[in-house]
């Protein structure tokens, strides 16, 4: 019988435990201001589940893993293994699990692959608050500690009638200690945290009264 040497086998529990893995995930600062989380710093912890979107639609593949691949700020390239499928909300597999409140692809199944570039942001408080006690829809809220923090800081230019958009032939990290959603760039931020991935088991609801530094 082959025997792995120690080191194949530290190298194995460094790439498969969740402890050792991390994750870029979006904020913006409405989502502090409306009181479902406060303000993160560096080396906070802290429980929340993921909200995923893609960009344009996911085109369906035969066969894959679920992966993602880090691309910039809180956007990734993924294949993801579509876990639960309702009317008007889906959660996928993409080595996390993340949902989305919005109806999925037309014909899309439990157990397909889906592959295309999203977003991953903190859940604003629609798992926590309901989503999470459907029977149908596994637990989500996983624990994270921050790593880093960075604000965007392209300005915001107009893009139509009341809508504006960050310009981006100016785009650009501020890394920062701690975020201050009242004050950032007017009380517009958006924030992207480098998390790592604790190995408590996801839950239903949030446990913390607040943040642990």
């Amino acid at each position: 019988m082959e025997v792995e040497s120690p080191a194949v086998v530290r190298r194995k529990s460094h790439l498969m435990h969740p402890l050792f893995m991390e994750w870029h995930i979006g904020l913006s600062a409405w989502i502090i201001q409306d009181g479902n989380y406060p303000d993160f710093a560096v080396g906070d912890r802290f429980e929340a589940a993921l909200e995923f979107g893609f960009y344009h639609p996911p085109a369906m593949v035969e066969r894959g893993v679920p992966s993602a691949k880090h691309v910039e700020g809180c956007d990734y390239e993924v294949v993801a293994r579509i876990e639960t499928v309702a009317p008007d909300l889906w959660v996928v597999d993409i080595g996390i699990k993340a949902f989305q409140e919005s109806p999925p692809p037309v014909g899309a199944l439990p157990g397909q692959m889906a592959s295309g570039q999203i977003y991953l942001g903190i859940d604003p408080f629609f798992y926590f608050e309901s989503l999470g006690q459907l029977p149908q829809l596994p637990p989500l809220i996983y624990t994270w500690r921050v790593l880093d923090i960075v604000r965007q800081t392209a300005p915001l230019i107009p893009a139509g009638e009341r809508m504006l958009v960050r310009d981006p032939e100016r785009r650009g990290w501020q890394p920062l200690e701690r975020t201050e959603a009242w004050k950032d760039d007017g009380g517009n931020g958006e924030y992207v945290l480098r998390c790592e991935l604790l190995p408590d088991p996801p839950q239903r609801s949030r446990t913390q009264k607040g943040w642990e530094p």
